[in-house]
């Protein structure tokens, strides 16, 4: 079961950090869905981006990824709209992950 986390985000504001649970070890089951906005207004992903979701875990091991383990693309993008699966590596230690 795939629980989506639906988060907003203003490319022209700084904002807060936005926050969601998940559990130490978690694996293949959470992806974050990342409406964008410029100035108030929806801001369509150009065609032929990439994206890449970079991260930074509480024992303080950085990384990033563009591909899940099983070399299945970890996002995708539709109109103003970008999903990102949360990939395994991200949760292995205990803490707040900065993503």
């Amino acid at each position: 079961m795939m629980i989506t986390h639906k988060l907003e985000m203003d490319l022209l504001e700084r904002g807060d950090l936005q926050r969601i649970d998940a559990v130490q070890g978690d694996r293949n089951t959470r992806q974050l869905e990342l409406t964008l906005y410029s100035g108030g207004e929806p801001w369509n992903i150009p065609e032929g981006i990439s994206a890449v979701m970079r991260y930074c875990k509480s024992d303080g091991t950085k990384g990033y990824y563009d591909t899940l383990p099983d070399g299945r693309t970890a996002w995708t993008a539709e109109g103003n709209v970008l999903t990102v699966e949360l990939a395994p590596q991200m949760l292995t230690a205990e803490g707040i992950v900065l993503a």
